[in-house]
């Protein structure tokens, strides 16, 4: 097969060294799948491949951050980013609402969930929206006063109302949407759609843990919630 023997040796080395670096890059491989499974159950093997191969992108790149005061830990920095974006989110969103008939982006989701879900529980859709009750129902009642949200009585449950859009409020939500979407197509607009689904990926879960609870933990002292949540 080779010349001699030594061109025969180097031959063999280099195909063990080859099999050997493959060997273990598959291990390698093998191993981060299961520590991305365990951290994320539901994820697939898609969406482990998109993570892996941003993951080695991403390391490459030194941009560096801006915005005040950079903190020292990842959890600090991850959240200080979703406060910041969620800000400039709320900047362009209050610039597109101007002239509309809707001028807060919660009533947006007041209407979004009502739109979405038809006919349900006002608790429903104060909670789902994250707002407190107080300030929930005077929202619903100013989409009332316009005339955008109908409120009826349960008929299952005597002590609670039901909320439904009305016919001008769905053509003002129609309208209104288009234009959120448009900011969030702004603020995205660099990101390839491998790269949302990973953030979508990675991010859900803090969304359902803590949305589920949230509301509840008001009112409560934080080092009971922060015991409470991570014990």
């Amino acid at each position: 097969m080779f010349p001699n023997k030594n061109i025969e040796s180097e031959g063999i080395l280099y195909i063990f060294v080859a099999k050997t670096q493959k060997m273990e890059e598959t291990v390698e491989l093998v191993c981060r799948w299961a520590e991305f499974k365990k951290a994320h159950p539901n994820a697939s093997i898609e969406d482990f491949c998109r993570y892996y191969i941003i993951e080695q992108r991403e390391s490459t790149k030194q941009e560096s951050l801006v915005g005040g005061v950079i903190p020292d830990s990842a959890s600090g920095l991850l959240v200080k980013l979703l406060a910041r974006i969620a800000r400039i989110h709320a900047t362009y969103v209050s610039m597109v609402l101007e002239e509309e008939a809707v001028s807060r982006i919660e009533e947006v989701g007041i209407l979004a969930t009502l739109y979405q879900m038809g006919h349900p529980k006002k608790s429903e859709v104060i909670y789902s929206n994250l707002l407190d009750f107080s300030s929930g129902t005077d929202m619903i009642a100013r989409l009332k006063t316009k005339g955008f949200v109908n409120e009826s009585e349960d008929k299952e449950d005597k002590r609670s109302k039901r909320l439904s859009l009305t016919k001008e409020g769905k053509k003002v939500f129609l309208k209104v949407i288009q234009k959120i979407v448009r900011v969030a197509n702004l603020l995205t607009y660099d990101m390839s759609e491998d790269d949302k689904k990973l953030c979508i990926q990675l991010l859900k879960h803090i969304d359902i843990k803590f949305s589920a609870v949230v509301h509840k933990h008001k009112g409560r002292k934080f080092d009971d919630v922060y015991r409470e949540m991570t014990s």
